[in-house]
């Protein structure tokens, strides 16, 4: 380490303050004290006692006076000796240490004073002598300079104080310092005039001061110099400063002599001048002169410049305004430095462009013409001349201005004759007659057939005539296009290309439809035309061998190409039936409603030989009601009880909540086992006959013992009539169903609903193809719910209750076929005159609601605690106790326990199987379904463990379904007393497959020996099996998941709602790759039920081109009906290639026509039952089932709602915890997608909706 001695300043080394001092004095020195102080060079390292720079010995330094400093090698400080001073360990973070000493003797500080301008001022420099840690003031401002100070040498420390001055604190050592004055940024403005020698003058910012001194208000000010390089800087003719936001003239005084006067001094202006590029000064009798020597310019001339300046700089465009015919066009500038304007760049007027015009407010020979200018915006117009003519205004004939071209022709002033214009109807064999009423012609009030067409004004010369040419030529003028020829009010509409000839021209008396203008009487004139029109007429085409009189519908006549209504007053023939009007005699095309009459036509009767009849009485139909969903139906069995009416006493009266959500709900249920005949009087033989067949047994069982092919055509009414309290529209009876054996809703029997004068609604049910298995006599129609209208919800808020009738009867049809003979027994309900009714009584109440902690173990875990009478919003009752179960653990409740009181709630406890079994159950088996791509543990496939006895039936079967066990998912767990029964073998199959999931039908052997006796073991070494997904078809698109349902303009989806045979083909014609659609696309089909301009012609063209869907005929389609079940799982299926295996997957589709469909369909994870292992085929589907089926077949299944996206379509009548929110939400909402584990997908993005528009008509 090196130690020096150097006379530098400790503050302007930058010590830091804990450093000083660091050592201290040991006593034993001279008594001239010395301040000694150790600071540090660098900081660059640290130091210590121990550092390996080997601080070492510090002796023999020479300080001043002689004495001298040392430090010893001792680690702990240095000894002392005479005129010696011992100072402790040295610790520092720097390398070098260099130790400075300070006398108390003063030193000197001087202050030296330079101007950084070209005035030539001086100031002497100052110095003073100052103690160490004293301090002395100097001299600081100058006026009109700034100024800097620069420490030069010297370790005195200074500041300026708060007098402005130089505060210099004395150091232990001489100091210098340097004031260097700049001039303030200042220059002087002068009003420049000469006024008995002085000049007056003001500051302005931004140029440097200095110069002469000008004396104002007897204050001493300097002038202004400006450089030769300033002053070459013009950028225009006349110079311009901006100085803080003002603009000031400028150009130079100074004083100078008149040429030869150089004794004297007078005051000039200079400027520099752009056109020349030369500089210019002037004395003050403005005489111009060169300016040779710039440098003796010593005034700044800057006058504020104004709008009253003597010069400006034009060089801002105001506005350009172009030439106009009589203007000339300028530019107006503005000065780049105040806000005067000058107008230049002048253009010459253009001149008119003018063009010869027609005055309209002349005409004929007077006509007049002026000159228009056809500039945009001159409306400049010329006085009016008179046109010049080619041919001259005294000859006849056509003129022309052969100026303006305006044209006249000379006309002569014809004779015009009213005409009055009729025509008669008119068949070819029976002369004059009246069309039908519904072809709107309005005949006048005479005997003669005659109506009024209109009134033709004509210049012909009209006389008497009946002759075809000339009658037609005044005819010609009867047209829409002549204004001269105006219809009647009554026949306004009547088409004029109906008149086939005009054949007369005569006078007559009067004008019919004009007798009350002039002429009128026998000067009236009348053009007479004929209409030919057509007959319909009705045969009653009796047959043959039959003379019997029978009254048809009188014939009518039609105007040609007119659509006429068929007479419903249908003839009657004894012993016949009437089936109908055919066009030909032979009764092979059918008139429905209407004919077109383009000739004479006959329709005939055609007539089947009538059957038996005989009357059936069916007393047994009941109406039941129900409230807000609530379990119970109300109303009494009539076919025990043979009552009609059920009313709700006043205990009983349902509460509702509220009146806005009150809603019942209807069913009717007819038993047919109650079937008997009628009186009959006029029917005894039938009767006897039928009961003869049915050998002593009631209709019914007669029908219960026969096949159902045998009542073909039966037919059977359901009409309800419901209070007037109940909002009904024809969309109430959408989400009807029908549960019967025999009987299901006819084919589009939405389409059918009529409300009839009586406030009766018909629903049609027609009898089944098959018959169910259950041959039950019980026809049971529900799916009718109701909500209050707006009065009704008004009165049962005021705190009534409200009684709401509704009522009901039976009719129809029982066709019996037997062996040659064909009864018809025609069903009328007693019910009918005493229609069964329904009373449901509602009361607005505070509702409550009961919660209920079940064990869902049956009771062997605990019995049931139910709370009862709670109010909404209340908290829920806590279960009393802890639940326990013996063999299993408590995992909880489900649903999670809520908060508060919603509503009625049921939680029940979950459990988790312990490794110990208490039941009878002595051996296990165990099965893991797991997913073939990813093994992920499924949850929710059903197994079946069965044994085979020596005939190969089926014992011992137990079905199980996997779910969690011992913290293992997927798990199906089968406990056996007996496991060596028949032989030992146990075979297991599975039933149904997890969502979206292909059925794996592999029938697995197992042995005694594979069952375990410990239950944890049995899990743990499970059998695995694997199930593959569901895969999309080849034709069907699986990449985008656009939305392929829409809702209902009313903002809702109906779930329950059917879907109709063109809804279901639309939908899957969507589904198709764009490929197979547009590769496949047809617009044409065999069906006369689907014309071109159908809606969905064209996918159902397309789909049934492909295969995909059917007719019901080759000449049917049905479109508006509602699709079964069966149907639907028919289109399914046909999108795959593959083959049933046989397996009988569902209890009522044996015989079937659709069952292997069904069963392929379910194979494929696509379809599902029902818990009671009944697919019901022949039911109609819903729009919910069929959405969750497509979503089956695409693989767009989401597992729950965080799956789905906010901001998506929803829907009020389809919620969160409906069975079918996620499947109704997939279908109706475009989105893109990521898979996730199994076989469910989270959406990634909303999408747009595909316009599907191009494909409909």
């Amino acid at each position: 380490m090196m130690f020096s001695l150097l006379p530098v300043s400790a503050a302007a080394a930058g010590i830091p303050a804990e450093y000083a001092p660091i050592f201290k004095w040991a006593g034993g020195l001279s008594k001239r004290k010395i301040n000694v102080e150790l600071f540090f060079e660098n900081e660059s390292s640290p130091l210590g006692t121990t550092s390996s720079e080997g601080e070492g010995t510090i002796c023999n330094i020479n300080v001043p006076n002689g004495k001298e400093i040392y430090k010893s090698d001792a680690s702990s400080g240095c000894s002392f000796a005479a005129n010696k001073f011992t100072f402790w360990e040295v610790w520092d973070k720097s390398g070098d240490l260099k130790l400075y000493t300070r006398s108390t003797a003063g030193h000197t500080v001087t202050v030296n004073y330079v101007f950084d301008d070209a005035s030539g001022n001086t100031k002497a420099p100052v110095t003073k002598s100052v103690k160490y840690n004293d301090t002395e003031t100097f001299e600081l401002t100058q006026d009109h300079y700034d100024y800097t100070i620069k420490h030069e040498s010297g370790d005195a420390t200074h500041k300026v104080d708060a007098f402005n001055r130089l505060s210099v604190t004395g150091g232990a050592e001489n100091s210098v310092f340097t004031v260097t004055y700049t001039p303030k940024d200042n220059v002087i403005t002068i009003d420049q005039y000469y006024n008995n020698g002085t000049i007056l003058a003001k500051w302005v910012t931004n140029i440097k001061v200095n110069g002469l001194d000008i004396v104002e208000n007897n204050k001493l000010e300097k002038g202004a110099i400006i450089d030769n390089t300033e002053l070459t800087d013009a950028t225009e003719k006349y110079r311009f400063l901006t100085v803080g936001g003002k603009t000031y003239d400028f150009s130079y005084a100074r004083q100078i002599p008149y040429p030869g006067e150089s004794s004297d001094i007078k005051l000039a202006k200079v400027w520099y001048e752009r056109d020349t590029g030369e500089w210019y000064y002037a004395h003050l009798d403005n005489t111009k002169l060169p300016l040779v020597n710039k440098s003796g310019v010593n005034f700044c001339y800057n006058k504020e410049h104004t709008e009253a300046s003597e010069h400006h700089q034009f060089d801002q465009v105001v506005k350009t305004v172009p030439a106009t015919c009589t203007e000339k066009g300028y530019t107006d500038y503005k000065c780049k430095y105040c806000d005067k304007t000058k107008r230049d760049g002048f253009t010459d007027p253009l001149g008119h462009d003018w063009e010869w015009k027609h005055d309209d407010t002349t005409s004929g020979a007077g006509s007049q013409h002026y000159q228009v200018c056809k500039r945009e915006g001159c409306n400049a117009t010329s006085t009016p001349v008179g046109c010049k003519f080619d041919l001259p205004t005294t000859e006849t004939g056509k003129h022309t201005c052969t100026v303006c071209g305006y044209s006249y022709t000379d006309e002569v002033t014809p004779t015009e004759t009213p005409v009055y214009v009729y025509f008669k109807t008119v068949h070819s064999k029976d002369g004059n007659v009246r069309v039908n009423d519904g072809d709107g012609v309005t005949y006048n009030n005479n005997t003669g057939g005659w109506a009024t067409l209109g009134k033709l004004t004509t210049e012909q010369t009209v006389a008497v005539s009946t002759d075809k040419t000339v009658v037609g030529n005044l005819g010609a003028e009867v047209n829409k296009t002549n204004p001269k020829f105006v219809k009647h009010q009554d026949n306004e509409n009547f088409d004029l290309d109906l008149i086939s000839e005009w054949v007369e021209l005569k006078k007559d008396n009067g004008a019919a439809g004009y007798v009350k203008e002039a002429p009128f009487g026998t000067e009236a004139w009348h053009l007479n035309g004929k209409v030919n029109v057509y007959k319909l007429s009705y045969n009653a085409n009796r047959p043959v061998g039959v003379t019997a009189s029978v009254t048809v519908p009188d014939s009518a006549y039609y105007l040609p190409g007119r659509n006429a209504t068929v007479s419903t007053d249908d003839p009657t023939l004894q012993g016949y039936v009437f089936e109908g009007w055919y066009t030909e005699e032979t009764c092979e095309n059918k008139v429905e409603n209407t004919v077109a009459v383009a000739e004479d036509t006959v329709l005939y009767a055609k007539w089947t030989l009538a059957q038996p009849t005989a009357d059936l009485v069916d007393d047994a139909i009941t109406i039941y009601h129900q409230v807000n969903s609530e379990a119970d139906w109300h109303g009494e069995d009539i076919g025990a009880n043979m009552t009609y009416n059920y009313t709700d006493t006043n205990t009983n009266a349902h509460p509702v909540p509220k009146a806005a959500d009150a809603k019942i709900s209807y069913k009717a249920v007819l038993d047919m086992s109650y079937l008997d005949f009628g009186s009959n009087p006029q029917n005894r033989t039938a009767v006897d006959t039928i009961k003869a067949m049915g050998q002593g047994r009631s209709i019914w069982e007669y029908m219960q013992s026969a096949e159902i092919a045998m009542f073909a055509g039966s037919e059977v009414n359901l009409h309800v009539k419901f209070d007037e309290k109940l909002n009904v529209t024809k969309g109430s009876f959408d989400s009807i169903e029908l549960a019967s054996d025999w009987f299901r809703l006819a084919d589009g029997y939405q389409n059918g609903l009529t409300k009839d004068s009586n406030g009766y609604w018909t629903i049609p049910c027609v009898i089944k193809d098959v018959k169910g298995t259950n041959n039950s006599p019980i026809i049971t129609l529900s799916g009718i719910t109701l909500p209050l209208t707006d009065a009704a919800q008004g009165e049962l808020s005021s705190g009534k209750d409200l009684e709401v009738i509704s009522e009901g009867y039976i009719d129809g049809t029982i066709k019996i076929s037997a062996f040659i003979a064909s009864y018809t027994l025609k069903l009328e309900g007693k019910s009918k005159d005493e229609p069964a009714e329904n009373t449901a009584k509602l009361k607005l109440a505070v509702p409550t609601y009961t919660v209920t902690y079940t064990d869902g173990a049956n009771g062997s875990a605990f019995k049931d605690q139910v709370y009862s009478g709670l109010k909404s919003g209340v908290a829920t009752p806590a279960f009393n106790g802890t639940p326990t179960r013996s063999g299993y653990t408590f995992n909880g409740w489900t649903p999670a326990v809520a908060k508060t009181v919603t509503g009625d709630a049921t939680y029940t406890a979950t459990w988790s199987q312990n490794s110990s079994h208490d039941d009878d159950d002595k051996y296990f088996f165990a099965i893991q379904k797991v997913d073939a791509q990813d093994g992920h543990a499924l949850n929710g496939a059903k197994f079946k463990l069965y044994q085979l006895d020596k005939n190969d039936r089926i014992v011992n079967r137990r079905v199980v379904e996997t779910r969690q066990q011992s913290s293992k998912n997927g798990i199906a767990l089968f406990g056996v007393d007996n496991k060596n029964s028949y032989d030992g073998i146990w075979y297991y199959a599975e039933v149904s497959a997890p969502e979206g999931y292909v059925l794996d039908n592999t029938e697995h052997k197992i042995k005694a020996t594979d069952f375990s006796d410990s239950l944890s073991t049995a899990v743990k070494y499970a059998d695995t099996v694997r199930n593959y997904r569901g895969t999309t078809p080849d034709l069907l698109n699986d990449s985008d998941h656009f939305a392929y349902v829409i809702g209902y303009k009313d903002g809702n989806v109906r779930p329950y709602g059917l879907i109709s045979r063109a809804e279901t083909t639309t939908i899957f014609f969507r589904l198709l790759k764009d490929s197979v659609r547009d590769g496949n696309l047809l617009t044409s089909n065999t069906y006369t039920d689907v014309p071109d301009d159908y809606w969905a012609n064209t996918a159902i063209s397309t789909m049934t081109g492909l295969g995909i869907v059917q007719g019901r005929s080759t000449t049917t389609f049905d479109p508006k009906a509602p699709i079964t079940r069966a149907q639907f799982a028919a289109i399914c299926a046909r999108f795959d290639t593959g083959k049933s295996n046989g397996e009988q997957t569902f209890s009522d589709i044996q015989g079937h026509w659709a069952e292997k469909y069904i069963e392929r369909a379910a194979e494929l994870g696509w379809i599902k039952g029902f818990e009671d292992g009944t697919f019901r085929p022949d039911t109609y589907i819903t729009r919910a089932q069929a959405m969750t089926m497509i979503n089956r077949v695409l693989n767009r299944i989401p597992e729950d709602e965080s799956d789905l996206l906010p901001g998506m379509n929803v829907w009020p009548d389809c919620n969160p915890g409906d069975w079918f929110y996620l499947a109704v939400q997939e279908a109706t909402n475009s989105h893109d997608f990521e898979h996730k584990a199994g076989n469910y997908e989270t959406w990634t993005k909303l999408m747009k909706n595909p316009d599907w528009t191009r494909y409909e008509n």
